[in-house]
């Protein structure tokens, strides 16, 4: 008796296993096939769209008409760029003053050499917005006296190194838009001049934890006319070697605390004015010793509580 089945095509137990191993193959050629297409077209993208940090020091400045004539900096640094670049052109000549059409613009300059002062670089640069010291070298710079004077639109500074500066005076004077200042990178260990430092900014608050005063002489007008500060957390100052502290808190209404607990009256010949035109109803906290100290005789916080500190 013949098996019912026996007329039937059996597929061979090898060709079934050949015909996997190409379905396998084919599926696995597919896929690695997909994963290299995928990363090749990330590496193209990555490198044809990606926009690496530019180098240089690099600004922002605003014009508010059309054709405005708009002073970049200082003309003695013209000497010391090797590259000029506004709005992503490059310039075949370097020059300080610019006509922009209305709205903001960038500006990239690269140097020739490291900058050893910032005097008065952008002083009176009066459409300046944006600055970013971070991708040049300040390690040699020894004054940033005037640096920002006057840059009344200035709103944010980016800057790290000041470890060789001697030199703070006028540093952000005038500077009416600027709201918030980041000073924890700032290094002043050497600094010998503060005076008129933040004069006539418009911050609200200042974080100076950071600063080394052991060396400054003169802290006259340093926070004088800052007309939004309400407090000042100073108790890490160091003023043994400061002479001039006139008009240091001066004419800043709405200054109602501060702590003044290490300063010294050392060395100190004269703070007339120290706390003049300062809120009527504040609080102080200083060392008891200090406003025994003859120097201290004019300054004028009599309506102030004071809360005193041991000597140390």
């Amino acid at each position: 008796m013949s098996d019912a089945n026996d007329g039937e095509a059996q597929p061979k137990e090898p060709e079934v296993e050949e015909y996997s191993k190409k379905k396998i193959i084919i599926y696995y050629s597919l896929t690695v096939g997909i994963v290299i297409l995928v990363v090749v077209v990330a590496l193209i993208l990555a490198i044809k769209f990606d926009d690496p940090m530019p180098e240089g020091l690099l600004l922002k400045y605003v014009a508010d008409e059309d054709d405005a004539k708009v002073t970049l900096f200082s003309s003695s640094l013209k000497d010391s760029i090797s590259s000029l670049t506004i709005d992503d052109t490059k310039l075949t000549e370097i020059t300080n003053e610019y006509t922009f059409k209305k709205g903001e613009h960038s500006v990239q300059v690269e140097f020739s050499k490291d900058l050893e002062t910032m005097k008065e670089l952008f002083a009176k640069c009066t459409n300046l917005v944006e600055v970013d010291f971070s991708q040049i070298n300040t390690a040699k710079v020894t004054s940033m006296e005037g640096l920002f004077k006057g840059c009344s639109k200035l709103e944010s500074v980016t800057l790290e190194d000041t470890s060789s500066v001697e030199s703070m005076k006028d540093m952000f004077d005038s500077c009416s838009s600027l709201k918030g200042l980041n000073l924890g990178y700032f290094q002043t260990s050497k600094v010998t001049d503060m005076s008129n430092m933040f004069s006539g900014t418009a911050l609200t608050s200042l974080v100076l934890s950071s600063f080394d005063t052991s060396n400054v002489k003169d802290m006259s007008s340093m926070f004088y006319d800052m007309k939004d500060i309400t407090s000042l957390d100073l108790k890490n100052f160091d003023t043994s070697k400061v002479t001039n502290m006139e008009k240091t808190f001066a004419k800043c209404p709405k200054l109602k605390t501060l702590d003044i607990s290490k300063f010294s009256s050392a060395s100190l010949v004269s703070s007339k004015n120290m706390f003049d035109g300062v809120a009527q109803n504040g609080t102080v906290t200083y060392n008891p010793e200090l406003f025994k100290d003859d120097n201290f005789a004019d300054s004028d916080v009599e309506f102030w509580e004071k809360k005193t500190v041991a000597t140390k």
